[in-house]
C-alpha cells in the first residue's frame, strides 16, 4: 500500500509544475524584457528525466525513477523562480544559517535587529529596508 501512496504526490507536483509555467512565462518574461532579470531560467536544465535509462532496472525502478526525476526537478525548478523572485523583491538576509539557502541568498543584504543585522562597515541597515 505505502508503494502507492507515494504516487498521490504526483497530483499535487504536476499541479505544481503547472502554476510555476504561468508563474514563470507572465511575470519572468515581463521582468526580462525590461532588463531587471539577466538569468534566464530553463526548465529544462531543472526537470531532467535520465535515469530510467540506467541498465539493469526492472520495471518498478524504472517507474519510481522516472517518479523521482520529475519530482525533484519540478521543486529545484520551483526554488530557482522563488530565489529570483527573491532577489528581486527581498534581498535582505535575516538567517544566514539558513539550511538549504538558494544560491542567491549569500548576496542578499543583512538587516537590523536580524542575524548579522549591520552592513560590512559596521552601519545599520535599516535605510536599506525603507528604500
Amino acid at each position: 500500500m505505502r508503494f502507492y501512496f507515494i504516487y498521490l504526490m504526483l497530483i499535487p507536483i504536476v499541479l505544481l509544475d503547472l502554476f510555476l509555467i504561468v508563474y514563470h512565462f507572465v511575470f519572468y518574461k515581463k521582468y526580462m524584457f525590461f532588463d531587471l532579470f539577466t538569468t534566464e531560467v530553463r526548465r529544462k536544465d531543472y526537470i531532467v528525466i535520465d535515469r530510467h535509462k540506467i541498465n539493469g532496472l526492472s520495471l518498478k525502478q524504472k517507474i519510481n525513477c522516472l517518479y523521482c526525476d520529475y519530482f525533484n526537478g519540478v521543486l529545484s525548478y520551483g526554488l530557482e523562480l522563488a530565489g529570483l523572485t527573491e532577489q528581486l523583491f527581498c534581498p535582505y538576509k535575516n538567517n544566514p544559517q539558513r539550511k538549504n539557502a538558494h544560491a542567491y541568498y549569500q548576496n542578499f543584504r543583512a538587516c537590523d535587529g536580524c542575524i548579522g543585522g549591520k552592513k560590512d562597515d559596521g552601519t545599520s541597515t535599516n535605510k536599506d529596508l525603507t528604500e
